[in-house]
């Protein structure tokens, strides 16, 4: 159960900080819970013929100082490394009907503002990486280069004679073949289909998710947009405009820094006037799988406000007109300690830095600590349904202990390796993003 100090102090804001690197110095008591992950490439059916740490409780947090996002390059989508097998954990009780509620400090923000309709989108030549249409005004290249993506591991084909419905094989199959053919975006959209079908065995379900992970490092995570994607659009830059004027009317489900990491810029305060920009226009939302370690990633309508998860409904019931990203390892809560249902990024919450106080023994951690076991990024939850509603002081956080991933040795909250939870911190945004925890 997530005690509640353990929620981090302090600034939240919609920037970014320099990122100071930490040390892998842990103290076994000191660790909070989090989320992470990884996907690898693997493609499908290839025929000849894819807190102090608030001491909450009371108080103001104090604030943490934190520099202009602009000092911070775009990060760089890390590739994940696959959790080590985890211990099997002992059988324990699920949290508290009524577990302690955190009084965090309640900082009024701006809501966050509808999106205006989308700018038109730009299409470009089919086949192989999206890139922006030719003609578009050409940037001057940033200062300081954005690293590419790590390259995904080898393919692995999967066996078409899996036994596995007609309609769902020729749907991978066509998936492949358009892959093969330069289209993405209508491979992803196949390959999304069978994925969400409850039909698909667990392996091939494995499988797909890592096929349609490697289409997304393109079609998400790359600069560019394919013909008619539903998930993006871009928006030229007009004289005045500056980046926060632009995240408001264009991209307000997303921090500064993705629109930095998907359109390779290192500074996103240096616009030039007459470039496009590619700019989300759904939000992201995320799936923790306890049973698997596991978080996936995706795009899609947020839920009616008053939605409520079934424990006897299946997932992929909830999850039409949502598209699926990719996947991250994640580490849990220990004795099953993380709480199950759904949640919400809690306002105010998002942090970059916090301080935290062990709430076991009351060790404090610093902002710029390198022992600090949260790591770098907090996202504070909040339970949206009936049954998460009394669940405070649980997050996603970074943690200095990779090898706790894939095992129960947090808090209660979802841990995450550092590269993992400085995406999710890009995407996940308050009072919109959705965070389902199901076993």
């Amino acid at each position: 159960m997530a005690l509640a100090s353990q929620a981090p102090r302090g600034t939240n804001f919609r920037g970014g900080s320099t990122r100071n690197q930490r040390k892998t110095v842990i103290t076994a008591v000191a660790a909070l819970a989090v989320l992470a992950g990884g996907t690898s490439l693997v493609v499908l059916l290839i025929s000849r013929s894819g807190a102090a740490p608030v001491e909450p409780v009371a108080g103001t947090p104090a604030a943490t100082p934190a520099s202009d996002a602009a000092a911070r390059p775009a990060g760089t989508l890390a590739a994940n490394p696959q959790p080590a097998p985890a211990a099997t954990p002992a059988p324990a009780a699920s949290p508290a009907a009524t577990p302690p509620v955190l009084a965090e400090p309640q900082r009024p923000v701006a809501a966050v503002p509808a999106p205006q309709a989308p700018a038109p989108r730009d299409t470009v030549i089919p086949g192989g990486t999206p890139s922006i249409t030719p003609g578009s005004t050409t940037p001057a290249a940033p200062t300081t280069p954005t690293a590419a993506a790590p390259a995904l591991p080898p393919a692995t084909p999967l066996d078409a004679s899996s036994g596995l419905p007609s309609d769902l094989t020729d749907l991978i199959r066509a998936g492949a073949t358009l892959q093969g053919q330069g289209n993405l975006l209508e491979a992803r959209t196949k390959l999304n289909t069978a994925l969400l079908d409850r039909r698909l065995p667990a392996p091939e379900r494995e499988a797909l998710r890592r096929q349609i992970a490697s289409l997304n490092e393109s079609l998400v995570f790359a600069p560019g947009l394919a013909p008619g994607d539903p998930l993006f659009g871009t928006y030229t830059v007009l004289p005045g405009d500056n980046i926060t004027k632009i995240m408001r009317s264009q991209a307000p489900f997303v921090d500064r820094l993705f629109l930095g990491r998907i359109n390779n810029m290192a500074d996103v305060n240096k616009l030039s006037v007459g470039r496009k920009i590619k700019v989300p226009r759904q939000p992201f939302h995320l799936i923790v799988h306890k049973d698997s370690f596991r978080a996936d990633l995706y795009m899609g309508p947020p839920l009616p406000p008053d939605a409520t998860i079934s424990d006897a409904q299946p997932i992929e019931a909830r999850l039409t007109g949502w598209t699926y990203i990719r996947s991250f390892a994640v580490g849990l809560g220990e004795s099953n300690g993380t709480p199950e249902g759904l949640f919400g990024v809690r306002p105010s919450s998002k942090l970059i830095n916090p301080e935290w106080i062990n709430p076991r023994d009351r060790t404090r951690f610093a902002a710029n600590d390198p022992a600090n076991p949260i790591g770098e990024h907090w996202i504070g939850l909040e339970g949206t349904e009936e049954k998460t509603r009394t669940f405070a002081a649980y997050g996603m956080h970074g943690t200095i202990q990779p090898d706790s991933i894939g095992k129960q040795m947090s808090m209660g909250c979802v841990r995450m390796l550092a590269a993992d939870i400085a995406l999710v911190y890009e995407v996940m945004a308050e009072k919109v993003s959705h965070v389902w925890i199901v076993r």
